[in-house]
């Protein structure tokens, strides 16, 4: 049956229609339906208003060709993993359900027009404006295809434009029809798999009904971008077999022949996606975004500016939880107000529905009187949580605020009056009314978000605020880690049981090994035993499981532990933006770079303002390669964080692999400043200055050094390259010995920096990784 013929089930045209008086009934009286849209290839589209909550939804019916031999259930199974994409730039599915056997699916309605209507009215599209809206639909790309969703229909039709940003709408419709067929009827497999998308976009293995995966978007991305940029397809001819036959037997014209203006690396991306062979394809979304991106940093062949994503708001329902100003009369008790916002933050992470902007972003606003909605474009978040905590002997008073961005009005405020015992409870109570209150205006009501998960107070009041003092010195890092571990110890002294202490005993021991203020043999295992101590006492301590996850990353070298560990952090608290980086350096340690820069984008996007996540992500382009990137971000960060020692170190290293070695030389010598000589920085400086053959200046830092080691701890690896770059491979192979004894920091990545290139190729180097026994 062709997709327009009457179904022998319901009449389709018109208000008055058997189908149109069927999805009313089956949508009961909550919804209104009001109108019916022009409808895609696979379904016919109504507007409903949602009469409880005040909105319109869009409800897709499949058109009966589709319907035929699906299995409902199956169906509805398959859109329950889609109902699971929450991403800005990703039109979320609410609901699955049938009408008379017709499968449906609801969404929200977006204000705006698709970008095949602009298309239509305007033609090809200036530059600037495709790329902008390029890189949206990139970002659902990548961010559907980690989670294993592929759309398979990408196209202009199913693309969005609200305001100046895109939305990806009908993600994992056509698996989901897919999969849920139990027969083809009487169609033929490529028949069956054109019914299910769009033959100009599909790519030649999905059009001849093979198996596709995430790469099939990529094409379908590569054709739609060639149409936003020319005004036409690649490929044309007047039947589906046609269509197929010149896929596999023609060349479509280079689109820089028919758009001469185009920056190089834009044309080259886009002839790249519409390669027959999957192989020869960009491999992932994230490879398109870096393609892009680089736009900024090729020699000005266009301009940045233009390539800035405009901030819309997030369609996620996201939030930031800004630090809650102390209204005591004693100073003492900023570290209460700090941490009560903290744990209220913790709380809301464990929110699978919700995004929840890092803590160190949040904080970068303590203290300013700053424009509610400049921080929602900041951090892209839809509401902010602020409030003030005011402490009078043993009562405390909490007043706290949720505000949305949309339209700045309140959606929820309460004021607590209570004595201090009950301050754990007071912060569960606020996030649980928080998470009600995003349920009622900005959560799907379809799929009830989940509260925050029960965390086990502790069973003393002093033990609980000496643990927020040492949270409160802890992210403070080395200024304030000694303070911080003896609150933790004296919290533990009158709680043994506290779980949260133990974390924080944990945390603060690996950030002491990361710091080299310890051994990695005692810092380490001492981290673990605390990680150990706090899971035994509570099983939903998700910083335990990060501190696990780092010490088999950087101290065992145990990889499967180190995925394993990071899923379930991740499964306790989705926003964390420490355990998604350091999922990145899992897979920067083995090479799969286009991995490694997703992950740290993603956490990026999380953590904007932190220096940490902006200089992970910094230092996974440089393993990666891309110096002129890494250089950028080290810019950025140094903007945003003047005095971070870090962000200069990472982009001396990455001037001096482009051949920028004044520049290396000024950014490795302001490192060593700011740092107070940090033995990496000295060491870094040293091989820099030995391969400039400032011999003398060298083996002075050298000497430097091994002074040093008589007094306080210099990792062994500090030393390695040092001697390398001076010539004395012998001693830089003792040293890397003893190195891999010490089980130091960084050698995970010894395989992948590029400052151990020439080491590299003595086969004593392999014959050391081999002696580490890495997993």
């Amino acid at each position: 049956m062709p997709p327009d013929e009457p179904s022998a089930r319901l009449s389709w045209v018109g208000a008055g229609s058997q189908l149109w008086e069927q999805l009313q009934a089956t949508l009961g009286t909550g919804y209104t339906l009001e109108k019916e849209l022009s409808g895609g290839g696979m379904s016919r589209v109504f507007v409903a208003a949602d009469i409880a909550l005040g909105r319109k939804v869009v409800i897709k019916v499949l058109r009966p060709v589709l319907a035929e031999d699906i299995s409902l259930d199956r169906f509805k199974r398959e859109i329950a993993v889609t109902v699971r994409l929450q991403h800005p730039h990703i039109v979320p599915i609410f609901t699955a359900g049938e009408v008379d056997g017709l499968p449906f699916f609801t969404m929200p309605f977006v204000e705006g027009q698709s970008i095949r209507a602009r298309l239509e009215s305007e033609g090809p599209l200036p530059v600037a404006d495709a790329v902008r809206l390029l890189r949206d639909v990139a970002r659902a790309l990548e961010y559907a295809h980690a989670r294993g969703v592929v759309h398979r229909d990408i196209k202009p039709d199913n693309v969005l434009v609200s305001g100046n940003s895109a939305v990806v709408t009908d993600f994992g419709i056509a698996k989901a029809v897919d999969t849920a067929r139990t027969s083809t009827g009487n169609m033929t497999l490529t028949q069956a798999g054109m019914s299910i998308g769009t033959p100009a976009y599909m790519a030649p293995e999905q059009a001849s009904a093979a198996e596709v995966d995430h790469r099939a978007d990529i094409y379908a991305f590569g054709a739609m971008a060639y149409e936003l940029l020319t005004g036409r397809l690649p490929f044309v001819a007047s039947t589906v077999q046609g269509m197929l036959v010149a896929q596999l037997t023609t060349e479509p014209v280079a689109v820089a022949s028919l758009r001469p203006e185009l920056p190089a690396v834009l044309a080259t991306m886009i002839m790249r996606c519409l390669a027959r062979d999957p192989a020869a394809r960009p491999q992932t979304a994230a490879a398109l975004l870096e393609m892009m991106d680089s736009l900024a940093l090729t020699g000005g062949e266009f301009p940045a500016s233009l390539l800035a994503t405009q901030p819309a708001e997030p369609a996620t329902p996201s939030i930031a939880v800004l630090p809650f100003a102390n209204l005591s009369t004693d100073p003492e008790n900023e570290y209460l107000a700090e941490g009560i916002t903290v744990e209220i933050l913790n709380a809301l992470a464990h929110v699978r529905q919700l995004r929840v902007a890092a803590r160190t972003s949040s904080f970068a606003f303590r203290g300013q009187h700053v424009d509610l909605a400049e921080v929602g474009r900041k951090l892209r978040v839809n509401s902010v949580l602020e409030g003030s905590v005011r402490r009078a002997g043993p009562r405390i008073r909490i007043a706290a605020q949720l505000i949305s961005l949309a339209d700045g009005f309140s959606l929820w405020s309460e004021r607590y009056d209570r004595d201090v015992q009950d301050v754990f409870g007071i912060e569960d109570e606020i996030a649980g009314a928080i998470v009600e209150a995003l349920k009622l205006k900005l959560l799907q009501p379809e799929a009830p978000a989940a509260a925050p998960a029960v965390r086990r107070p502790p069973r003393d009041l002093e033990a609980y605020e000496l643990y927020l003092k040492g949270r409160f010195f802890f992210d403070q890092r080395v200024d304030g880690m000694a303070k911080a571990m003896e609150n933790y110890r004296r919290a533990l002294e009158r709680d043994p049981d506290f779980a949260l202490a133990h974390a924080g005993v944990a945390e603060g021991h690996f950030m002491l090994t990361l710091y080299a203020a310890v051994t990695p043999r005692e810092g380490a295992p001492a981290a673990k035993a605390a990680a150990e101590r706090a899971l035994a006492l509570d099983p939903q301590v998700a910083e335990a499981y990060i501190v696990l996850a780092n010490t088999s990353l950087w101290y065992d070298w145990d990889r499967p532990a180190t995925k394993r560990l990071l899923d379930q952090s991740l499964e306790l608290k989705p926003s964390d933006s420490l355990a998604i980086s350091c999922y990145g350096f899992y897979y920067a340690s083995l090479g799969r770079f286009e991995e490694a820069i997703t992950r740290a984008r993603y956490a990026l996007e999380i953590d904007p303002l932190g220096p940490w996540a902006r200089s992970n992500m910094a230092i996974t382009c440089y393993l990666a390669r891309r110096f002129e990137e890494a250089v950028e971000r080290c810019r950025a960060i140094i903007e945003l964080s003047p005095n971070y020692s870090e962000a200069y170190r990472w982009m001396a290293l990455s001037q001096f692999h482009l051949g920028h070695w004044a520049e290396g030389f000024a950014a490795m010598e302001r490192a060593v400043q700011m740092s107070n000589r940090q033995h990496w920085a000295v060491s870094n400086l040293g091989a820099m200055l030995a391969r400039a053959k400032k011999v003398d200046a060298a083996r002075a830092i050298l000497a430097e050094l091994e002074e040093r080691a008589t007094r306080e701890y210099v990792p062994p690896l500090a030393m390695v390259m040092l001697h390398f770059s001076l010539g004395d491979s012998d001693a830089a192979f003792v040293w890397l010995d003893r190195s891999i004894e010490a089980r130091d920091f960084w050698l995970i990545m010894l395989n992948v920096d590029p400052g151990f290139d020439g080491m590299r190729k003595d086969p004593r180097f392999a014959a050391a990784i081999a002696r580490m026994g890495v997993v």
